[in-house]
């Protein structure tokens, strides 16, 4: 038990084994609570202008995709920061980089709140963004870095869950204020919760840093002994590809990026237009579209807790993605057909289609985060990924709101379709090259054992 014996506090009094764990996974469930936190707080601050986009829209009267310039400032900003970030990830400190910009983001959030045109709103919001890029890099690398192996799945969930659980608030205290002609109260609040979020992120991430080294040390013990589960350990031990040049890691970046952005554009495409759907085509009030509107950011996080669950139990992610992406072909379908023919029908396909999109979404932002710590620096994959992600989520709004004006809805979602298309069929592509390199590996293991 000599192993199990560690000197935590200040009068160097020994523990046993069964309390570090009891108090590492203590201090683990802070962590994973503190960047949950900090994570919805910053997605509840982008969402309140998706949920008053339609609004804002007709109180200045604008156009879409003049509207929806805010959210490409917000994004393409959000997106260039975290590109700087992945180049410097090791050279800076991520707490104090948070610690400096994200009050930053606050304050930019609230000032949305007191402008007088769409032009105040574009600068607001895209200086939002430039100050929020690290927090889901800054997030995933605290979560992957202090955490016992054995908690990082769930860590994972709570952190997709982060952007419908923020959704939720941004859409429901917008409809709440809207009701009564209050659209800038929400930037003021969710302004002041981000700095609570990240009072709370910096306590408890100063003391679950002391327990890194123990959970190094602690995670080995386990695996020797097999206390870890054995999907946990094949899935550690023996990963579906290996990255072993600079080359390779090169080839990966730049195929993981396309599809990233890709995957994205599928999910908002019909999330960012749900609200002006149920408006413009089916003529329901503004407070009571987003009122229902609410029912998407509440049911996306099913998406990522399903995809999540399945890596997790299949190592072929790859696959997986497929599989999904397979699903969403009918429901894009069905959406182009029968968009204007039912207010339920095209909510109920609508809502549908966005969970299984933030699943897919979820399999190269986060699954692939977490799977493959041990060959890349996680914070600084996040970053980049999260990029390209984030461009894609500030272009697409823009040019979907362009095609409604020009085209119609109908044709939005026929171009989703071809998108996914054009995704299945790299993914298809993909995975035959890596399952052949998987088993040409498993084949040389296999001569030298011999």
């Amino acid at each position: 038990m000599a192993l199990f014996r560690f000197s935590l506090h200040h009068d160097d009094k020994p523990v046993t084994k069964a309390n570090i764990d009891k108090t590492r996974f203590k201090f683990g469930n802070l962590l994973i609570f503190a960047c949950f936190f900090l994570y919805t707080s910053s997605m509840a601050a982008k969402g309140v202008f998706a949920a008053e986009l339609k609004y804002i829209v007709d109180l200045w009267s604008l156009e879409y995709s003049k509207a929806s310039m805010a959210n490409t400032f917000y994004f393409v900003g959000y997106g260039a920061v975290q590109i700087i970030l992945f180049f410097i990830m090791s050279k800076i400190n991520l707490n104090k980089y948070l610690a400096i910009t994200v009050p930053f983001a606050a304050i930019t959030t609230a000032l949305i709140g007191i402008s007088t045109n769409i032009y105040h709103i574009w600068i607001y919001f895209g200086l939002s963004g430039v100050f929020q890029a690290a927090i889901y890099c800054g997030c995933n690398y605290a979560l992957t870095q202090n955490l016992p192996t054995t908690m990082l799945t769930k860590a994972n969930k709570f952190m997709n869950i982060g952007y419908a659980t923020g959704s939720v608030v941004a859409y429901g205290m917008c409809a709440f204020c809207i009701g009564f002609d209050a659209w800038r109260v929400p930037y003021f609040v969710i302004g002041s919760i981000f700095m609570v979020s990240l009072v709370c992120f910096l306590i408890i991430i100063k003391k679950a840093k002391r327990f890194s080294h123990i959970n190094e040390i602690m995670d080995k013990h386990e695996k020797s002994e097999s206390v870890v589960s054995k999907k946990t350990a094949d899935n550690e031990n023996d990963p579906l590809f290996v990255i072993k040049s600079k080359k390779s890691a090169s080839l990966f970046y730049v195929i993981d990026l396309m599809l990233a952005f890709l995957i994205t554009s599928l999910f908002y495409g019909v999330m960012s237009y749900i609200t002006s759907l149920l408006v413009d085509v089916h003529h329901l009030s503004q407070d009571v579209s987003i009122y229902v509107s609410i029912l998407a950011p509440v049911t996306i996080a099913i998406g990522p807790m399903m995809v999540i669950s399945t890596c997790d139990t299949h190592k072929d992610f790859i696959k997986q993605g497929i599989i999904f992406s397979i699903v969403l072909i009918p429901i894009i379908v069905l959406l182009a057909l029968f968009y204007d023919v039912n207010v339920f029908l095209a909510l109920g396909l609508s809502i549908v289609y966005v969970v299984i999109a933030n699943g897919v979404k979820a399999i190269v932002l986060s699954v692939m985060t977490f799977r493959m710590r041990k060959q890349i620096n996680s914070a600084s994959y996040s970053a980049i990924s999260n990029a390209i992600a984030s461009i894609s989520a500030g272009v697409t709004p823009t040019v979907i709101g362009a095609v409604i004006d020009s085209r119609g809805w109908s044709t939005v979602y026929w171009v989703l379709f071809g998108i996914i298309i054009l995704i299945i069929i790299s993914l298809v592509i993909i995975d035959i090259l890596v399952r052949k390199d998987y088993r040409k590996r498993h084949r040389l293991n296999n001569k030298e054992k011999i």
